[in-house]
């Protein structure tokens, strides 16, 4: 299991690219969709521990 909860990040320049993200995933595949630049590649790279978080609680 994965919980998310109140995710956020900032880029190194202030930009806001996540904003309190909560998800909870049980044994399930997920598909992270949407525009470009929208964050999903940030998520990913949060979920995997490669990016720090702000405000937030991650539990695995």
């Amino acid at each position: 299991m994965l919980e998310l909860q109140n995710v956020g990040f900032r880029a190194d320049d202030g930009k806001e690219i996540l904003k309190d993200i909560s998800i909870k995933i049980d044994d399930k595949f997920v598909a992270v969709t949407g525009p470009n630049g929208s964050g999903k590649s940030t998520l990913l790279k949060v979920i995997m521990g490669s990016s720090s978080l702000s405000g937030s609680r991650a539990s695995a």
